[in-house]
């Protein structure tokens, strides 16, 4: 007991609660640090593997092929394709085209389907 006649923690109920603040501590900056990661280089990292996702889901619903190049993300618009390319199942060129939309990654992701203005270019 102390000199007002509470009881004082035990030194290891002290470690206890310390080692949790510092537990606690060290998971928010894991976390804000995955945060600020995702958010600084999401779309890069997205933007990379955009390509193979589009032209798979293109492909499996045309006779023909699909490629896509150069698709640029980002938080706040707009969003871009450089190249677009459809072919015949016979190999050949049918359309050559490049897209951008309005709209960024994040109206997107929070289901704002307003796209804004959607520019196709053809080649």
């Amino acid at each position: 007991m102390n000199a007002q006649g509470t009881e004082r923690p035990s030194a290891p109920a002290a470690r206890v609660g310390g080692a949790m603040k510092k537990t606690l501590v060290v998971l928010g900056a894991v976390v804000g640090v995955f945060v600020l990661v995702v958010g600084v280089f999401g779309p890069a990292i997205a933007s990379s593997v955009a390509p193979g996702i589009i032209e798979r889901g293109v492909n499996e619903q045309i006779q023909g092929s699909a490629s896509v190049s150069g698709v640029h993300l980002s938080w706040g618009g707009p969003l871009r394709v450089d190249s677009i390319s459809l072919r015949d199942p016979g190999g050949r060129e049918v359309i050559k085209a490049k897209a951008s939309v309005d709209a960024g990654l994040w109206r997107v992701i929070t289901g704002n389907l307003d796209l804004g203005a959607i520019r196709v270019k053809a080649d």
